[in-house]
């Protein structure tokens, strides 16, 4: 007798509201699985540290922009120029990385995680990784 196929199960998912300080970036990113069930991304690389980053990463498709958006946003990149960091050029809040190297998490954006409305990171998992070694 041929094993049966399991039906293939959606993971849950939640949407978040973002922003920076000043309010003239907004964006919703949908998390699969919620953040809750995640464990945010804490980089000991130096810009990372420096903008105390937790980040969460979903596909790229997941983020819609309510406000501002990207082009709105000042970016900034250093050291192997892999990753772009992109803050509010009003208020300065880091808001995401996104990198540009296609062989580096393609079609994947860290979201921090500080910047959604409604969420104590403090409360979360985290995972620690190298960035200084990368």
């Amino acid at each position: 007798m041929a094993p049966v196929e399991q039906p293939e199960t959606e993971q849950p998912s939640a949407t978040y509201d973002g922003s920076c300080h000043c309010g003239a970036i907004a964006f919703k990113a949908t998390l699969s699985p919620p953040i809750e069930q995640q464990k945010l991304t804490q980089c000991n690389c130096s810009i990372c540290y420096r903008n105390g980053y937790h980040l969460v990463f979903t596909p790229d498709e997941n983020v819609e922009w309510t406000k501002g958006g990207e082009d709105a946003m000042t970016k900034y990149s250093f050291n192997k120029q892999r990753i772009v960091h992109h803050f509010c050029p009003t208020c300065g809040t880091s808001l995401l990385a996104r990198s540009v190297d296609p062989n580096f998490f393609p079609g994947f954006v860290g979201v921090n995680a500080r910047s959604f409305d409604g969420v104590d990171v403090n409360t979360l998992e985290k995972r620690i990784i190298d960035g200084k070694a990368l």
